[in-house]
């Protein structure tokens, strides 16, 4: 079955305190707690004799972000020892899967330290390795002429998501994907011929 039939929960959620994930769905919208919100997992704990986790505590660059929710479990979050980390917990979705009725349990949370050129556009960060490697790259192999047009300006933001030269590493760097677009192109002649 997809992710998209699981209801956005992983499979298997390969969890490693450090680490950088992002919530998978809306869980609270006005808390900010929203599909795609990152976050860093900073302590899982355990019940007695268990091996799964019973809550992920997570940690959110932007501070608002689950508010409510540690204020709604300030007694937890105390007894714990550090009221900015905010409680994850198991979220259950029912589906149908082959004529099937299931109910998925899993934390909503996906790893997020990698992720693609498009989907990091905006946001900044004090390391970055690029890897532009096109032999992966199963549209590029299919359709070379819409992927080159849809990737050409892919190195630009992807170098310009990292705070500084020295935060920059590059693994792969796809030369004949450089180049001007038409319009842009166009538009430079104009701003010349002024």
């Amino acid at each position: 079955s997809t992710y998209k039939e699981m209801n956005c929960l992983l499979r298997d959620l390969h969890l490693g305190v450090g680490l950088i994930y992002s919530v998978t769905c809306n869980i609270h919208t006005e808390d900010g707690l929203i599909n795609g919100a990152e976050c860093v997992l900073r302590k899982m704990d355990f019940e007695q004799d268990e091996t799964r986790p019973s809550v992920l505590w997570v940690e959110f660059a932007d501070r608002t972000v689950g508010r409510r929710r540690r204020l709604q479990w300030r007694a937890l979050c105390e007894l714990q020892g550090n009221t900015d980390l905010t409680p994850i917990f198991v979220v259950k979705r029912q589906m149908t899967l082959q004529q099937t009725v299931v109910i998925r349990a899993q934390f909503p949370l996906w790893p997020s330290a990698a992720t693609t050129i498009h989907k990091c556009q905006g946001s900044s960060y004090e390391a970055v390795c690029v890897d532009i490697d096109l032999s992966i790259n199963s549209t590029y192999k299919k359709y070379p002429l819409r992927a080159k047009s849809i990737l050409t300006h892919a190195h630009y933001v992807a170098a310009s998501r990292a705070t500084s030269v020295e935060g920059l590493q590059i693994v792969n760097w796809c030369e004949e994907l450089i180049c001007i677009s038409e319009d842009v192109g166009k538009m430079l002649g104009n701003m010349k011929s002024q």
